[in-house]
């Protein structure tokens, strides 16, 4: 895909049509390429659509809009500089701003014919004496720029006419006098000034008139710095070989003055830098046009509106999650409070079978308190194992009593375990040997520390039971009622 150049100028020169590509680089504007059109007489009728009249001026529509079709893509905005548009250089009173722009149009509408109604101007201020406005003017149909701006249009999809102008007043060279022949134009560069100094002629005669001009005769003549004269009219003249000879004909001096374009473009904003160029207006939306873009609008409208309800979408989902992540801790709330509800009936129950069995289970204290004696008696039962001693009686975690002591045999121990175990058995204790630990004092490894652990079990409900006394009985015995207790092993 070819890369569009940066400008595009499009020039009608007498019969050349001229196509000057510019590329804007780090210095500036350079040529890019340059294309020569077909070339035809001038015609002096307008008997086509092609052609439309100022005056007796014609703009060759199709030999401009011809240089699009070849060449590649032109730039994006696309300037027309044609001889056959008027240009005016005119000395005016400096009455004021806005007045000299009037008696500029004027000087205009005076060689063109057109009034200001039908036409747009373009006006540049020049050096001039004090009291007086020299004014450079261009004026164009407002016909010709809507028939180029069209026509443009369709031939160069993607471009659009920006500009238009006159060719003429391109410098060659600043310090050298320039003499320019255009069709029924002449322009003349005053030399070694440090503005834009111009000079204009006119109709027909205007090459006579400008050579017959003694300030153009002594420019013209052979010097150091030789004048530079553009031909680009089929008005001719006499040539020089002491002048610098630019005629459109040939293609050197096309190449040079389209350098000399590019050189006057300025690096910024891309505009001739003093020419008078008239600003084109963008052309109003056709039906077609606005068709398009009321589709395109209204599928923008549907994508937007697709946008919006999938975003409405998306939020309804974030704000159900969240609803739901709100909702989670309430049920689980709920859950627990049915949980603490149903504990505390089944609390209420296992009071109420606790209670019960309170009321059902006899306990016996007497029972616990004759148990705790065994023990101490089981404990001095074992006493006369003479070889281990009970230093200390202590609980331990699990609800079990730990007797420690020393015994100065290896199996002293052992024997008062078995002894206070076999008394304890009978009520509710249990007597273990866990832990000897020989202390390495003496030769056979005594003497031995030990640890016997008593773990209790349910004592036995002691019951009572009731005997019939006879009559003879009851004689024998000098108390009544007497009622005898016996603990049986449970």
């Amino acid at each position: 895909m070819n890369k569009r150049p940066d400008k595009t100028f499009l020039i009608q020169a007498g019969e050349h049509f001229l196509r000057v590509d510019l590329q804007r680089r780090q210095a500036g504007y350079q040529v890019l390429k340059t294309l020569r059109g077909r070339q035809q007489a001038i015609r002096k009728e307008a008997d086509t659509e092609d052609f439309f009249v100022e005056a007796k001026r014609h703009i060759d529509i199709e030999g401009i809009t011809g240089l699009l079709k070849q060449g590649g893509k032109p730039a994006r905005e696309i300037s027309v500089l044609s001889d056959q548009i008027t240009a005016v250089v005119a000395e005016v009173d400096a009455i004021g701003e806005s007045d000299w722009h009037s008696a500029a149009q004027m000087e205009a509408q005076t060689v063109s014919g057109l009034s200001t109604a039908e036409s747009m101007f373009a006006s540049s201020r020049l050096s001039s004496e004090q009291g007086l406005v020299k004014a450079w003017t261009v004026q164009v149909s407002m016909r010709n720029i809507t028939a180029l701006r069209a026509a443009i249009g369709q031939v160069a999809r993607g471009s659009r006419l920006i500009t238009v102008g006159h060719p003429a007043g391109i410098r060659m060279q600043s310090p050298s006098a320039q003499l320019e022949n255009w069709s029924d134009f002449a322009l003349y560069h005053v030399p070694d000034v440090p503005n834009i100094d111009l000079k204009g002629w006119n109709g027909a005669s205007a090459i006579a008139d400008a050579l017959a001009d003694p300030e153009v005769a002594a420019g013209l003549m052979p010097s150091e710095q030789p004048a530079y004269v553009i031909v680009a009219s089929d008005q001719q003249f006499e040539n020089s070989n002491s002048l610098n000879w630019l005629d459109f004909a040939q293609d050197p001096a096309i190449e040079a003055w389209a350098s000399a374009l590019a050189e006057a473009c300025d690096p910024l904003t891309g505009r001739i830098l003093g020419m008078p160029l008239v600003a084109v207006p963008k052309a109003p939306l056709g039906n077609a046009a606005l068709a398009m873009a009321s589709v395109g609008f209204a599928a923008v409208m549907i994508l937007i509106l697709g946008i919006h309800y999938g975003l409405t979408l998306l939020n309804e989902k974030h704000l159900r999650d969240d609803l739901a992540e709100f909702e989670a801790p309430a049920e689980k709330i709920k859950a627990d409070r049915e949980k603490i509800s149903a504990l505390k009936v089944e609390l209420k129950k296992l009071d109420a079978e606790l209670e019960s069995s309170y009321q059902s289970d006899e306990i016996d204290v007497l029972a616990h308190r004759k148990r705790i004696s065994a023990l101490l008696a089981g404990v001095s039962e074992g006493s006369n194992i003479k070889e281990a001693v009970v230093l200390e009686i202590s609980p331990d975690e699990d609800m079990n009593t730990l007797l420690s002591g020393i015994a100065t045999s290896f199996n002293a121990a052992q024997d008062l375990a078995r002894n206070i175990d076999t008394y304890l058995a009978e009520h509710g204790w249990r007597a273990t040997l866990f832990r000897r630990t020989a202390k390495l004092l003496r030769d056979d490894g005594g003497p031995w520390t030990y640890e016997i652990r008593l773990s209790p079990s349910p004592p036995r409900k002691e019951t009572r039971e009731v005997v019939a006394e006879t009559p003879a009985a009851r004689d024998d015995r000098s108390v009544p009622n007497q009622v005898s207790q016996a603990i049986p092993n449970s």
